[in-house]
Order: structure tokens, then C-alpha cells, then sequence
């Protein structure tokens, strides 16, 4: 497990400060070129946007993405989510 903050972390959500919501969707774009480089075809991982100290509160939302079929653009990641990535 790694732990990606800096300023708000990867905050992915509308009507969020959308200076704030670009900046997190290009750390989520530059996570996905990252991982590209380590994972084979088939493989996943997996992301979880929280506060630190509440890794372990419920989940509220979930959703799978497909690394390379994915449009950064349109997607919303609000807090507490559980994002499966796959490759």
C-alpha cells in the first residue's frame, strides 16, 4: 500500500475547485502511466481515496476502470471510493 498525497490528495469530484480537480486528474493520469510500466496485461490494483486515518471507515463508492479505455475527463472520484484499476 502507498500513500499519494500532496495539497488535497487526488480529489476527483464536481463541483470541487476545478483548478484542484485538474491538477488531481493529471496525478491520476501520470498514477496510471506509472503503474502501465509495472503491470502485465491482466493485472490490476487498487486505489483508495480516503482522509488519512479513515482507511478503514465503510466504502461508499466503488468503481472499476480499465487503464486503457479510461477518459480521465469525465470521472469522478469522491472520497471514501474504492477504484479497481485494471491492465
Amino acid at each position: 500500500m502507498y500513500e499519494i498525497s500532496s495539497h488535497w490528495g487526488i480529489e476527483i469530484v464536481e463541483p470541487f475547485d476545478s483548478k484542484i480537480s485538474l491538477e488531481s486528474k493529471e496525478k491520476l493520469r501520470r498514477l496510471l502511466e506509472l503503474m502501465d510500466s509495472y503491470l502485465a496485461e491482466g493485472d490490476y490494483f487498487e486505489l483508495y481515496s480516503c482522509w488519512v486515518g479513515e482507511e478503514g471507515d465503510s466504502r461508499e463508492h466503488a468503481l472499476t476502470l480499465e487503464m486503457k479505455d479510461s477518459d480521465i475527463h469525465k470521472l469522478e472520484i469522491p472520497e471514501k471510493t474504492y477504484v479497481l484499476i485494471k491492465k
